[in-house]
């Protein structure tokens, strides 16, 4: 075998060798890029799916706030209209006149004296007539603020008998308060 031949074998061996080796590389390099592109796919995958999660869990929050907001607007709409029906009936309470006015506060000293007898009878100013025209001899003081009716005082101060408008409509209101509620449909 001459010089040449020799390093034609050793080239021919060289090729064979780098042939096998760069088809083993590419055989390699095809499973490591099929390898990234399932981990790619798998990743892509796995974020789609966390992103649709977290879309859902936005959209329950939103709505969840959403109904919160609008139950806070109707109870505000429901608490507007129970101090305006309120409101309405302390006017209406204040309003009255003639001798509606002269029976109720009528009613309200008898039943005060009866109940705290001798008492110091306080009214507002408007009334103060009406109550010393009623009031069997008992002190008028006339020092009330508001829309009407009396106090009744023991003279130590010690007792004494609310019955103004206010306070009769107070208790009133929260004896009635489901029944006003269930009719204003609140």
């Amino acid at each position: 075998m001459t010089l040449e031949e020799v390093i034609e074998e050793v080239r021919r061996e060289g090729q064979q060798k780098a042939d096998a080796i760069a088809k083993k590389g590419g055989k390699e390099a095809l499973h490591i890029l099929s390898e990234a592109d399932a981990e790619a796919k798998a990743l892509i995958e796995k974020e789609r799916a966390r992103a649709e999660s977290d879309a859902q869990r936005l959209r329950e929050t939103e709505m969840a706030a959403a109904e919160t907001e609008g139950n806070k607007l109707v109870m505000d709409a429901k608490r507007r209209l129970h101090d305006q029906v309120r409101e309405r009936s302390l006017r209406q309470l204040a309003g009255t006149q003639g001798q509606h006015r002269e029976r109720m506060l009528s009613l309200l000293i008898e039943k005060g004296l009866r109940e705290l007898p001798g008492a110091r009878i306080r009214c507002v100013k408007a009334d103060e007539a009406l109550v010393r025209a009623r009031s069997k001899g008992a002190q008028v003081v006339a020092d009330l603020d508001g829309a009407g009716g009396v106090v009744l005082e023991s003279h130590d101060g010690k007792v004494s008998l609310t019955m103004t408008y206010e306070a009769m409509l107070e208790d009133a209101w929260a004896g009635s308060l489901p029944k006003v509620a269930r009719e204003l449909g609140l």
